[in-house]
């Protein structure tokens, strides 16, 4: 059974129409299903089908979670919630040492230090199989930011970014966590 309201096809999986599960699943926009199902077409894996979940949160809890993804300009909830377990799921991919990810380190640093630079060219250089790009930019007449985007395995490249961060002079450091993509939706 097919289902359309307002915009948007509701499949019952009881039936037997989508894949998946005894769920009701939710395809956003076009899904190329009439509002009947009689074209008996399935919906295509590139289609992104959503599940429809329900919650129970304390007021306040709520309140403050409304209150900040108003700030970050999130135009609902679902979308918030989304990107939080993105960060999860990204998050699990860097606790395992041979998944494949991707990184930035930023660096902040004085380039009159003798031999700072030197060392974090010869640490990238040894590096190169992590090392997709780099760019440096000066800040100031003694202060340089560099962006080094990494991607790799796991461990690998949390060691690089460790020891780049770590290389005396480096006045501040971080890396940003990322995936390369391929677990998450």
């Amino acid at each position: 059974m097919a289902l359309l309201v307002k915009g948007f096809a509701v499949y019952s999986l009881e039936s037997g129409e989508a894949p998946g599960g005894p769920r009701s699943v939710v395809a956003g926009g076009d899904t190329g299903w009439d509002a009947t199902g009689r074209d008996g077409a399935r919906p295509s894996s590139e289609r992104r089908f959503m599940e429809r979940y329900t919650i129970t949160i304390p007021e306040g809890l709520l309140e403050g979670f409304d209150a900040s993804i108003e700030k970050k300009g999130y135009s609902n909830r679902s979308e918030a919630i989304r990107d939080l377990i993105r960060d999860s799921l990204v998050a699990e991919e860097w606790a395992e040492d041979n998944d494949e990810v991707a990184a930035t380190v930023t660096l902040v640093y004085d380039h009159h230090i003798p031999e700072l630079t030197e060392k974090l060219t010869d640490l990238q250089h040894h590096h190169g199989d992590l090392v997709v790009a780099s760019t440096h930019i000066h800040l100031d007449n003694h202060n340089c930011l560099e962006v080094v985007i990494l991607r790799g395995k796991c461990g690998r490249v949390r060691e690089l970014a460790e020891r780049m961060i770590a290389v005396r002079g480096v006045k501040h450091g971080k890396i940003a966590h990322t995936t390369e993509g391929k677990k998450i939706t």
